[in-house]
């Protein structure tokens, strides 16, 4: 796919080399929307999800909803140039016992990538310092470097 959609700009929050990554991530809000419909009618509810960046390898969680603890001001919503599809790979959840907590695992592959190039990149992203809103551990369903 190569064309131009509404997306949610987030901006990585990864270093490399002691430096802020800061790299844009793109998700088309057509996507957001399909994962969560009844955002509209819940303008209330936060609906965070998980996003990786290429550049860092890291995977950390993000909202559009201002008042979510995974929001970053500095967010953007605008037409963008995207050049792959963009997946759901998993629903991270919280290890809590009790906790609700769900955050779907959104990548943007390029097009001709193949089956065994997504499970070997899976074993390379670092899971960022993220956790449920109570604090409790998210549950990282791939092998992954820290």
């Amino acid at each position: 796919m190569t064309e131009f959609c509404q997306c949610f700009v987030f901006f990585c929050r990864g270093k490399i080399s002691d430096r802020d990554c800061r790299m844009p991530i793109m998700l088309p809000v057509d996507v957001f929307e399909r994962q969560f419909p009844n955002r509209a009618a819940q303008s209330t509810t936060d609906c965070p999800v998980a996003l990786l960046c290429w550049h860092c390898k890291r995977v950390d969680i993000y909202s559009p909803h201002e008042s979510s603890p995974y929001y970053d001001p500095a967010m953007l919503s605008k037409e963008c140039f995207l050049t792959g599809d963009t997946e759901c790979l998993s629903q991270l959840r919280c290890e809590g016992g009790n906790c609700e907590f769900r955050a779907p695992l959104f990548v943007t592959w390029s097009a001709d990538t193949t089956v065994e190039e997504k499970e070997r990149a899976l074993g390379s992203w670092k899971w960022g310092n993220t956790g449920a809103p109570d604090g409790h551990s998210i549950f990282w369903p791939f092998r992954h470097t820290k």
